[in-house]
């Protein structure tokens, strides 16, 4: 079946990507790389609607295209339910704590630098640590996940894949930083939205036309009864869905891209944006589950070591060859959208916490290119979607209740409190994890660090 293309075919699609970028990227941002504010926050100057789908864009990545229809077509609808959920709740969540934040530091530029200023260097550095982890992690899974697509479709070798796709994402932030990321986000939304659109509705359109076709909510591990509340359902939340869903509803307290763009939006329209931003997410990850549906329902046969790209090979199967090109210039859009917002994130860090106002550009640079080629590094050593998802899941799930209570609370906590809370649920967190204890691991970091750091802060 695969590949569908010529690796040419794959090589043009990577070009016409990276061209249309460049062209709306260099007509929107004129000027926004000549000062701090503009370089790592487009002056502030992001309203509720151009923030929502700056939001939702950044919050889309590789599992929501593709575990999304893994989840469905493996674990049916118990799967699909438990990856959404969390998805779809936690930016409606974070959108209080969001502007909150803003009034408390209304020129502040990361939650690392917030936390310095109200705790001090000990919980600052451990912020910085985790905050730069995920960013790694964030640039791999998506590597990993557009690399496989157009490895798999046009046959271009893996390892030149995930190179072209940071060097693309890498150029345009370099030069104009936040705000090239805001226009490639807006650009990701048009395309991935009406990418999927058109492909769900001609998927619908053969279902009804195809008797051999039809759908599936069970999924294909069921064997019987596969709603929500039955032993499958149970066991499915217990391995997959209580990790996925305190790891999503930690997502944003884990990563500073969130933070970023609750200093860059204008702070009456902090909540608003946050709010449709959930609503105009969610609708991929159900889009592209009812695919997994399809695929369940219609028998279509997955190789174990490709079943994250169900997606793909559903679409190969039932759908036209120009399909699957729609679909791969999607996940071009989608994918490189997240690397290079999970790059300017870094600069972010980097150039205000460890920069001043004359050299923060060449230090924001800098830390761009290393975060890209630790990314490369991870990706390209084997790890697949699934355990990067999981991995940061629950290392974010250690910074969750903390950061909520430091910016609602702060009179609660000391430095040295946040620094040992973190750090003490995250050690064994991740050594259950490494053990195969899902479950644990994820209970672990959802409780231990708040309870260690609300202790150590009463003892001190």
């Amino acid at each position: 079946m695969f590949p569908l293309y010529d690796p040419m075919v794959g090589w043009a699609l990577l070009c016409a990507y990276g061209l249309l970028t460049f062209a709306v990227i260099n007509k929107f941002t004129y000027r926004y790389d000549k000062d701090r504010v503009s370089f790592l926050l487009a002056r502030r100057e992001l309203t509720w609607f151009t923030g929502a789908l700056s939001i939702a864009a950044a919050w889309l990545w590789a599992p929501g295209l593709f575990i999304s229809t893994q989840q469905a077509y493996v674990n049916g609808l118990p799967g699909l339910f438990w990856f959404c959920l969390g998805n779809f709740l936690t930016l409606m969540f974070f959108a209080g704590f969001a502007h909150r934040l803003r009034k408390q530091s209304p020129e502040g530029f990361t939650i690392s630098g917030h936390i310095k200023e109200k705790f001090g260097d000990k919980a600052h550095f451990i912020y910085q640590v985790e905050m730069l982890a995920i960013a790694v992690c964030a640039v791999a899974i998506n590597l990993v996940a557009g690399a496989t697509t157009v490895a798999l479709l046009t046959n271009i070798d893996y390892n030149m894949s995930v190179v072209a796709m940071v060097l693309i994402a890498l150029s345009y932030t370099f030069l104009k930083g936040y705000k090239a990321t805001v226009v490639t986000e807006i650009i990701k939304v048009g395309v991935v939205y009406t990418v999927v659109g058109i492909i769900v509705a001609l998927i619908a359109s053969r279902v009804g036309n195809d008797p051999m076709l039809s759908i599936s909510l069970d999924g294909i591990s069921a064997g019987g009864d596969g709603s929500i509340t039955s032993s499958f359902g149970w066991g499915v939340f217990t391995s997959f869905g209580i990790a996925a869903f305190i790891g999503h509803m930690a997502g944003p307290w884990r990563d500073n891209n969130f933070y970023q763009r609750a200093f860059a939006i204008k702070p009456n329209h902090i909540a608003p944006a946050y709010i449709l931003a959930a609503f105009m997410f969610i609708l991929v990850p159900l889009a592209m589950g009812f695919i997994g549906f399809v695929a369940a329902g219609s028998g279509i046969v997955v190789p174990e070591g490709d079943i994250f790209n169900v997606n793909l090979y559903t679409i190969a199967t039932i759908l036209p060859k120009e399909a699957g090109l729609l679909f791969t210039f999607a996940i071009f859009a989608g994918l490189i959208s997240i690397m290079d917002s999970q790059m300017t994130s870094v600069a972010n860090i980097v150039g205000s916490d460890y920069a001043d106002r004359f050299n923060f550009k060449g230090r924001s640079r800098l830390a761009m290119f290393i975060v890209a080629a630790i990314g490369i590094a991870v990706a390209v050593s084997g790890f697949s979607i699934g355990q990067l998802f999981l991995f940061f899941s629950i290392m974010g799930a250690c910074v969750f209740i903390p950061t909520l209570i430091a910016i609602s609370f702060p009179q609660l906590l000391t430095g040295k409190g946040l620094f040992y809370g973190v750090i003490g649920g995250f050690i064994p967190a991740i050594s259950l994890y490494f053990f195969g204890e899902v479950l644990y691991a994820t209970l672990t970091g959802v409780i231990l660090p708040p309870v260690i750091a609300l202790a150590w802060s009463r003892k001190s």
